[in-house]
């Protein structure tokens, strides 16, 4: 079965450290994948930046994968 990638992204005020980002994309991940079978256990982080118009927050964007259909 081929594998589906899932990604998101953790938006905070920059004012959350790189731990407690990390922490909120796991369990996010887990909620997300919960009962998907093939699914990594934890998200891998792709890249972080400002959000557009809004200088004062940053997003973070995370990446996992699930078994999906061909």
């Amino acid at each position: 079965m081929a594998m589906r990638i899932v990604a998101f992204d953790v938006v905070e005020r920059n004012d959350v450290g790189v731990d407690e980002i990390q922490r909120l994309a796991r369990d996010l991940w887990q909620a997300m994948s919960a009962g998907r079978e093939g699914a990594s256990e934890r998200p891998r982080w792709i890249n972080s930046g400002a959000v557009a118009a809004a200088d004062a927050y940053t997003a973070h964007r995370f990446e996992g994968t699930v078994d999906g259909e061909a």
